[in-house]
């Protein structure tokens, strides 16, 4: 299901964001990138997902006439 794997993706770039704001040895990794990367992963998810018109959900199932 493309909707569960696109969340899966936006949870592990948050928790990569999360984790390059905590760790002292990723100083070097702009934690702003990530954040950023993070938040057109989220468009995606909610957006771009629902208007491919699959998946096993009621919203990814409509016919094209």
């Amino acid at each position: 299901d493309p909707k569960e794997t696109w969340a899966f993706i936006t949870w592990t770039i948050f928790a990569i964001y999360l984790h390059t704001r905590k760790k002292k040895k990723l100083e070097g990794i702009n934690s702003s990138i990530v954040a950023s990367i993070g938040f057109l992963i989220i468009w995606i998810c909610y957006f771009g997902i629902n208007l491919l018109g699959i998946g096993l959900h009621s919203y990814g199932s409509f016919t094209s006439n």
